[in-house]
């Protein structure tokens, strides 16, 4: 019987704002973590937090939608749809929603002995990370809390899913560093909508073709060719990660025939969706 609490607003243990829910795993014994609380916030234009430096838990957090902005190393930075943003431990955490276009988000308030040294060890600090392609990872995050499965097999695999984030943190800093127009990062804002090459030449201020000819030759391939292969990435984690039917899946990453996306993942990843499923059953 699972032994996760619900925190509705004001819980005893945390006082949430209004239009935020949150569900708690406190102290279960044998697992890998003294804390972790799992929360949504719906969009709230009055939306802030400040915390202490001496609350002792590291913040993982998903912009679904909206806007907003946090205050680290002394300057204010932006965080938007897509975006991943992590706050360690041991620093003052401030963030606010964007009062004209306020954020939808899935955070994470994790607290673990072993999590300083391991972003440490990644290279993680506490920033706004793009295209780090998390969506998927924060939908099983809530998943696995509302379920009504054993306390002990809900906390070792949320442990895994924050090991994923934070190397999805790790390999989108390091894309940034190499990634000088930024292409990659807003290339990565249509996994989970229509590619429009006219926007994204826009948001890049550059021609179509010069997008074209500067990704081709820094990536080898064309633009939608690489959005493809990020679309399949994101397919195997939801394959592997959910139980949402394959022509849902396929609606979620804007692929709207069914079965053209079966002959793509095929085509990538050398297998059918439902066998790749099948193996995770195994």
């Amino acid at each position: 019987m699972s032994n996760i609490k619900l925190l509705e607003n004001d819980a005893g243990l945390v006082k949430y704002p209004e239009k935020e829910k949150a569900y708690a795993l406190i102290n279960p014994e044998k697992i890998p973590f003294s804390m972790a609380i799992v929360g949504i916030t719906m969009p709230s234009p009055g939306y802030k937090i400040l915390r202490s430096k001496n609350a002792n838990i590291t913040v993982f957090e998903y912009i679904v939608s909206g806007e907003g902005r946090l205050f680290i190393d002394g300057q204010w930075h932006k965080a938007e749809a897509g975006d991943l943003y992590i706050l360690r431990q041991g620093e003052e955490h401030r963030y606010e929603a964007d009062p004209k276009n306020p954020w939808k988000k899935i955070w994470v308030n994790y607290s673990a002995e072993y999590i300083p040294a391991l972003l440490t060890s990644y290279g993680v600090e506490s920033g706004v990370y793009h295209g780090a392609g998390v969506r998927s990872v924060f939908d099983e995050l809530v998943n696995l809390v509302k379920s009504q499965e054993d306390t002990i097999d809900i906390a070792f695999r949320l442990a895994d899913r924050i090991y994923s984030v934070i190397k999805s943190a790790s390999r989108a800093k390091l894309e940034a560093i190499s990634d000088e127009y930024g292409m990659l990062r807003h290339l990565g804002s249509y996994v989970y909508r229509k590619f429009n090459l006219n926007e994204l030449a826009d948001e890049l201020h550059m021609s179509k073709s010069n997008v074209i000819r500067i990704f081709k030759k820094k990536y080898g391939v064309p633009p939608y060719g690489y959005l493809l292969d990020m679309k399949m990435e994101a397919a195997k984690a939801l394959l592997r990660d959910t139980d949402l039917p394959i022509k849902k899946i396929a609606d979620k990453l804007c692929i709207s025939d069914e079965h053209y996306f079966s002959t793509l993942f095929t085509r990538r990843v050398g297998m059918r969706p439902g066998a790749y499923r099948a193996e995770r059953d195994k």
